[in-house]
This record gives C-alpha cells, structure tokens and sequence, in this order.
C-alpha cells in the first residue's frame, strides 16, 4: 500500500482556508485597563465568513493589544478581509487592534459621540492600528486622537493615518477633519466636504492627489497648510456666503483678502500677488510650481 504524501504548503493553504470559514465572535471589551484583565462583552469582533466582514459591535470602549500580544483575530489580516464596520455604539479603538490589514473598506458608522483612537506608547504613530491599510473609507463621525495620559492631540508630524486611501465619503455627523489625518494619501483624488464640517486642521490633506477642493460657507477654521504640497491641486473654490474665506482664481486668502492662506500647488503659471496682502501665511506655497510670484512694492 502506498503512502499519499501530501506538500506542506497545500496542508497548510487548507488549513488556513479551513480557519476562516466559519463564523467567528471575539470579546473585546474594555475592562478597567490592568495588564492581563479579562475583555468584557460590551464590545465584540465578529466575522461573517460569507461576506468577510469584520463588525466591531456593542457598546463603549475597546481594550488595548501589543505587537507582542496582539488580539485573537491577527491571523485574519491575510485573509482578503473585504471590510472592518466599526458600528455605532462603540466609541474607542483600542491599540494594535488591527494592525497590518491591508487593502480593506473602512466604515465607522455614523453617530453624535466622537470615535477615539488610542496610542498608549509615546509616539503618535497611528500605523499599528491597521486604519493605514484601508483604501476606502467612510467616515460618520468624527475621530478624535487620544495620548497616554488621555488627552486630545494631533497626530504628530512623522505620523500618518489614511495615507494608502483612495476614496473618502464624510457623513453629515462629521464636523471637524483633525490635523493630518489625509496627509500624504497620494491616491485620495477627490474629496466632498459635507456642509456639517466647520474645520479643517492643519495639513489635513497635505501631499494628497486631489485635484480640486470645495469649501462650503459653514467652514470657519482652516488650519495652516490645509491643503500644501497637493501637485494636483489647480483650484481651492469657497462659497461666496463663507463669512471667514473667499477664493479667487483658485487661490485661498482671509474674507478681506488682507492674507493669502494656501496657493495650490498645481497651479503653474505666473502669479501676482494682489495689492490688497499684507501677509503670507507660512506654508501658503509648500510644493508650489508657480512658475513666477510677484509681491506687490
């Protein structure tokens, strides 16, 4: 009789097959945060292994993972996951959660109360939660960036969130776009702004591709180089009833047009600064291409 021998890499291809088929439920809840606490119910991880589709449901906040320790559905992350749906009613993103999921649909559910996303190491590198590898998202409200001591901060300049992203749809709960939270996403082409946000932080799209933005007239923060270093960029549009902002020719200055605030980077022919500056803001040309600036005597 004949011994069937069998190639480990088949055995093993079926076997991790085999581990995703099946529906799965993670419990993942916050328990007061002492190491090696037991996850409650209140928050939980589900995969439809149909639609494969990771749902982060219940209510409250999510404890944090390690790289050392990370949480019991790590191995899905080569699983072709199609979309993590983090529903309403949870309202914290524990650390390392999700860490290495590439090539997935973000959609954070809308709902009033803000989603936190927690870093409890030192840097402000949002990377290890997995949000890096999305590549659509759908974002219903808005997010705040919470630090080791539990408080609300930017994400830091050697940081990036969604920088792999190619499309992005704000819900009408979303009033605030944080600081650098769209820098450096290269594919994000193009962009609708809801008339529910009324700011925009600082970089929040630098170094993006989109090619023209929108701004409507309920917008009144745009922080420092909102829109800087976008090589596509050739028009910033402002509604005419925005009381703070007033584009003209594509350019974004104050209401009085007394400070230009952000020349977009795709534009590049000559420009003339109007008689009317009295200032520059910094980083008002970061990445331009004008082929010329003249500032008036």
């Amino acid at each position: 009789m004949k011994t069937k021998l069998y190639k480990p890499t088949l055995v093993l291809a079926a076997m991790a097959a085999a581990s995703v088929s099946v529906a799965q439920r993670w419990d993942c809840g916050w328990c007061g945060g002492s190491a090696g606490c037991a996850p409650t119910s209140s928050v939980y991880l589900s995969f439809d292994p149909y639609s494969r589709v990771l749902t982060l449901n219940g209510s409250g906040k999510m404890i944090d993972y390690s790289i050392q320790s990370p949480p019991p559905w790590h191995s899905y992350k080569d699983s072709s996951i199609t979309e993590l749906s983090i529903t309403s009613g949870v309202t914290r993103i524990g650390e390392n959660a999700f860490n290495g999921f590439k090539r997935f649909t973000l959609n954070i559910e809308d709902t009033a109360p803000a989603l936190e996303l927690h870093c409890i190491t030192s840097a402000m590198t949002y990377e290890y939660m997995g949000f890096k590898g999305a590549d659509t998202l759908y974002m219903g409200r808005n997010i705040k960036f919470i630090n080791a001591n539990g408080e609300t901060i930017d994400i830091s300049e050697a940081a990036s969130l969604f920088d792999t992203i190619q499309s992005v749809t704000l819900g009408a709960a979303v009033t605030a776009i944080p600081a650098r939270i769209f820098s450096g996403a290269v594919r994000l082409t193009s962009i609708v702004i809801p008339d529910s946000v009324k700011s925009i932080g600082r970089s929040a799209f630098s170094g993006c591709g989109l090619a023209a933005v929108n701004i409507s007239k309920h917008v009144t923060h745009i922080g420092s180089n909102a829109f800087g270093d976008c090589p596509s960029l050739a028009a910033i549009n402002v509604d005419a009833a925005n009381p703070r902002y007033v584009s003209e020719d594509g350019v974004l200055y104050n209401k009085d047009k007394t400070c230009l605030l952000q020349y977009p980077a795709g534009k590049v022919s000559a420009f003339a600064v109007p008689a009317s500056v009295e200032d520059i803001a910094a980083y008002a040309f970061y990445g331009g291409r004008a082929a010329s600036v003249t500032i008036p005597a």
